[in-house]
């Protein structure tokens, strides 16, 4: 989902658009409480999630990933070799469930900030971290120490749509119609760059 495809949602519905950048976390309860009116952050449709809020129709398929550093490439080759090894994630995303469901005998650390994740792994605090695929990709092309592993998860590929209350049938027939035109692409985490 591109910029101009939610500024076309505002236009179209009378509003004006303005994104709010918070916590995955928080994401839902300020949806559930009518301080967001949606959400588009690579968040995908899972049965918990359904019960609480609606969603469009996916507009993006993505395969998880793990990120490591490059000096660990021997290290993590496959979900198995993470027996003590502390891989970092979002809270409450489909990365956490992963790692904690995957990972064999990883010790999961979850924290609010991708950013703070990837400083933590840059630090050596995190072995490994499990992000989406375009949003580890957009990091791995700003650190050069940093790469994406060969680990692939059996629940790796995720799809992303748009979250809404439920009963917001205006907002839900647009952003159908955006999310089914703009398959294939989305909003995704600006990456900060390293200080020179």
């Amino acid at each position: 989902m591109t910029l101009v495809s939610l500024k076309k949602i505002a236009k179209d519905m009378g509003v004006t658009l303005d994104i709010k950048e918070m916590d995955f976390d928080s994401l839902l309860p300020a949806l559930k409480t009518n301080k967001i009116d949606m959400i588009i952050s690579g968040m995908s449709p899972t049965p918990e999630r359904l019960k609480e809020v609606d969603f469009s129709d996916p507009y993006m398929t993505v395969q998880q990933k793990v990120v490591i550093r490059k000096a660990d490439e021997d290290k993590f080759k496959t979900t198995n070799d993470f027996q003590g090894a502390t891989v970092g994630a979002q809270k409450q995303t489909t990365q956490e469930a992963l790692a904690q469901d995957e990972l064999t005998g990883a010790k999961v650390k979850s924290l609010s900030k991708v950013t703070t994740l990837m400083l933590e792994l840059q630090q050596k605090k995190l072995d490994a971290v499990v992000l989406e695929g375009p949003v580890a990709d957009a990091y791995i092309s700003q650190y050069d120490d940093l790469m994406i592993s060969d680990v692939q998860f059996v629940n790796g590929t995720k799809q992303t749509a748009i979250a809404m209350n439920k009963g917001t049938t205006s907002l839900q027939k647009k952003c159908q119609c955006l999310s089914s035109r703009n398959k294939g692409q989305e909003l995704t985490e600006r990456v900060p760059r390293r200080s020179q």
